[in-house]
């Protein structure tokens, strides 16, 4: 038997459904990445990000991308968004110009991914509310703050970071610890309660006639 301080969920989409919550709301963005072939690009000796990013690989190849498509979930490349990233990656690098008018997009080479995020693009981490808990004193609980809310003992989460992963990966990680731990905060209450997993829940209760 394992003996754990707390469970993270960290699954993006599935999250809600693993965790057994109803207001948890993600939606899926389809993110198309562009792939160029060695020797095709202007040399660049560091990732440049921007609207956009342009990320040299250790082959030589460059990393562009990526496109940001709400609810789409086709997973076939597309030569519509090898333009678009080109597109960007020039807006950002005028020198990959000849790239994007001379390359034969539809034949580029690339992947699809799904970002998982939140309708309000704030990720959720944090301990997970008790539902059910919640609904039988939806009353008292309509005018409360989502750190006011109860909670499911040692069941946390860490999804929807959307395009922003590996900003909020460390920072989450950090949060989740501090609360098993009983720990401070690494974060000011404001923006605890703006990533709070529990924050949609208020939102409803708050509905409640």
């Amino acid at each position: 038997m394992i003996d754990a301080a707390g469970l993270i969920v960290a699954s993006a989409h599935d999250a809600a459904r693993i965790a057994g919550l109803q207001y948890t709301p993600t939606r899926s963005i389809r993110g198309q990445l562009t792939l160029l072939s060695p020797g095709t690009t202007p040399s660049i000796a560091m990732p440049v990000i921007g609207d956009g990013y342009a990320v040299p690989l250790i082959d030589g190849t460059t990393l562009t991308g990526a496109t940001y498509e709400l609810d789409n979930p086709d997973t076939s490349l597309r030569a519509a968004g090898n333009r678009e990233n080109l597109e960007r990656v020039t807006q950002m690098l005028p020198a990959f110009a000849g790239v994007r008018d001379s390359a034969a997009t539809e034949t580029l080479a690339g992947r699809v991914a799904f970002r998982c995020v939140t309708s309000d693009r704030m990720p959720m981490i944090g301990q997970f509310a008790d539902e059910a808990a919640a609904a039988r004193d939806t009353q008292r609980l309509r005018s409360a703050w989502p750190l006011d809310l109860p909670r499911s003992e040692s069941l946390y989460g860490a999804f929807a970071y959307g395009s922003r992963g590996l900003v909020w990966a460390a920072l989450g990680a950090e949060l989740i610890a501090s609360q098993i731990e009983g720990e401070p905060w690494p974060l000011e209450r404001d923006l605890v309660e703006d990533i709070d997993p529990a924050r949609f829940l208020v939102r409803a209760l708050r509905q409640v006639p």
